[in-house]
């Protein structure tokens, strides 16, 4: 069984509100749901541009990050991988050569988030961004930054109606060799 027919089945069967928690160990059942969760989520990316089992264990087993499952029941329905912007900043430059190396001093940057496709349309991404934000606020971060998608306006809905204390700072097209336009965006925490 696909695992798109899995999570239709799962989803259909569990009629549960999604719960969050951190990830702390990074157990193989875990990793192996979040490698799923991100093919499935990010299709015709480049399999390059994906993170790999071994990303998830770097990701999950280094303190200073978040990681965050969104679980609908016992099914994974989403993750947000987010690091100290110090950490991000190297990789980052190579697709957004206007990142600032400078002052990134209790900043963090959201590596990915990803949500099943059948729940895109429920603002779970949105649910997912307050709880990372809770957490940031509990380790004394300033800001929270990530790129995200232009299209459909999408931005526009979060940036207005979500957080009052955010702004786009620019759009790069192209990004990841996606053949999509993503802005970067900064929340102040």
């Amino acid at each position: 069984m696909s695992l798109e027919n899995s999570v239709e089945n799962k989803l259909e069967e569990d009629k549960e509100m999604v719960e969050f928690e951190v990830a702390s160990t990074p157990d193989s059942k875990l990793v192996e749901e979040l490698a799923e969760v991100e093919k499935a989520s990010f299709k015709g990316y480049e399999e390059g541009s994906l993170l790999k089992k071994e990303d998830f264990i770097e990701y999950v087993e280094d303190s200073r990050n978040v990681v965050l499952i969104a679980r609908r029941g016992k099914l994974i329905v989403g993750y947000a991988i987010v690091t100290p912007l110090e950490e991000a900043i190297e990789d980052l430059s190579r697709y957004d050569p206007e990142i600032s190396e400078s002052d990134t001093e209790n900043k963090y940057y959201c590596e990915s988030i990803a949500v099943i496709h059948e729940l895109r349309k429920q603002n779970l991404a949105v649910e997912m961004t307050r709880e990372i934000i809770e957490e940031l606020k509990k380790r004394g971060a300033k800001k929270y930054s990530l790129h995200i998608s232009s299209s459909r306006g999408r931005h526009d809905v979060r940036t207005k109606d979500f957080l009052k204390n955010s702004k786009i700072i620019r759009t790069i097209p192209n990004w990841l060799n996606s053949g999509k336009s993503f802005d970067y965006i900064e929340y102040e925490i």
